[in-house]
């Protein structure tokens, strides 16, 4: 028998808050306000009263960067294929047609360059939800570190995570008999973290029953036990102290983020994250959480038998312990560390997210000409649909080939 099945019987689980509901205080613009002093400074600027017109660009197929968003700090030769291809319709073969004309977006341009300002220094956006995590290539050094306002554009365009945010709150307002949160553009004040002190924390039924490494990379100075239990017990007293306390907030089920300072004097609130699948539980499964979360509820049942007041005049003595009266807590949370080096994630953000990669010998393909001798100084001219084709033809032409020597 498990440990997750050491409880009664009869216990079955809390339901789960709507996700409506949960969405609704886990979007950035509703529980920043809340928690202010313990989370990065941030800005929330409310995009269809500030440019409505970014959700269309974000939602069209042009990769066209808004005039006037820069000085570029992206390569000249990532901005040149950039430009080149997305000055092409990706439905037209037709090499004839006029440049796209690019979009402005002045007062979302000014907005997002007062904040730079205001602190001094690079900002790291985010929607409502989700943060570009999936396009930090785009940006030199692999950083999702944005001085300009065309930085912050080409993440939101590039980022699946992003895309996802906007497809989420589109069915939110379609679906939705409560107020749905509108799109917003959060600019956080750029600092450096230290991976290894990241966590993910886990909250079901007003109870934190689980704590996560948020980098999947094994270090060192983690395998460390008291380390660990210090860790676990500065994340619980925060979580303790300050959201179970904190009054304002509406939500039984969720999942926190916290960065801790490596002295332990300081835990930073990182982000809030709705109790669904969208959501990443990292070094658990849904099912270990599921059970902990059981466990916890069982363990809760039977310390209120336990705990039950005797009449006047009666003293109960447990003549026959069980080996439970002497196990640790349950409602103390799980922290899972990587303790083997070989089960890493390999390659950095890069690799976590290589679905949102072009493949190198497909880069280098469309920067050659029509003769694929001569490369095209700084990317291609050509569209999208008509690089796809060219390497269609060269595969086919290559097999072709093989074909003929066989024979």
């Amino acid at each position: 028998m498990s440990e997750a099945d050491s409880g009664p019987a009869s216990v079955s689980p809390d339901p789960l808050t709507p996700p409506h509901t949960a969405l609704h205080w886990t979007s950035y613009g509703t529980w920043y306000p809340i928690f202010r002093k313990h989370a990065p400074k941030s800005t929330v600027i409310d995009i269809p009263s500030t440019q409505p017109e970014l959700l269309d660009w974000l939602d069209s197929g042009t990769f066209v960067l808004p005039d006037g968003s820069g000085p570029s700090t992206i390569t000249a030769t990532t901005s040149a294929t950039i430009s080149s291809v997305s000055s092409h319709s990706s439905f037209s073969d037709s090499d004839e047609e006029e440049p796209e004309q690019a979009l402005s977006l002045p007062k979302l341009d000014a907005a997002i360059r007062d904040v730079i300002s205001k602190y001094s220094g690079p900002v790291f956006p985010k929607l409502n939800y989700s943060a570009p995590l999936d396009a930090g290539f785009m940006l030199p050094g692999n950083s999702l570190q944005c001085y300009h306002p065309e930085d912050v554009y080409l993440l939101l365009k590039s980022s699946e995570f992003v895309g996802r945010d906007l497809e989420q709150l589109s069915h939110l307002f379609r679906t939705s008999s409560q107020q749905a949160p509108t799109p917003q553009l959060v600019l956080k004040k750029w600092f450096s973290l230290n991976k290894s002190y990241e966590f993910r924390c886990f909250v079901r039924s007003n109870s934190l029953i689980a704590i996560s490494q948020r980098d999947v990379t094994f270090y060192e100075h983690l395998q460390s036990s008291q380390l660990q239990q210090q860790i676990s017990d500065k994340i619980e007293e925060f979580w303790e102290d300050e959201l179970v306390e904190e009054e304002r907030w509406g939500l039984r089920d969720y999942i926190f983020d916290v960065y801790l300072t490596k002295d332990l004097g300081r835990v930073w609130l990182i982000d809030v994250n709705a109790w669904l699948p969208r959501t990443d539980p990292l070094l658990f499964a849904w099912e270990d959480l599921d059970e902990l979360h059981l466990r916890e509820k069982a363990g809760r049942s039977q310390k209120s038998l336990t705990q039950d007041e005797p009449e006047d005049g009666v003293v109960r003595l447990n003549l026959h312990p069980s080996p439970a009266d002497f196990a640790p807590q349950v409602n103390r949370p799980q922290l899972r560390i990587l303790h083997d080096r070989r089960m890493q994630s390999s390659g950095g953000t890069g690799a976590t997210y290589s679905s949102n990669m072009v493949p190198k010998d497909l880069v280098e393909f469309a920067k050659t000409r029509g003769d694929d001798t001569t490369a095209i100084p700084g990317g291609t001219d050509m569209s999208v649909d008509q690089i796809v084709k060219r390497w269609n033809d060269k595969v086919d032409l290559e097999d072709k080939s093989a074909q003929q020597e066989d024979v």
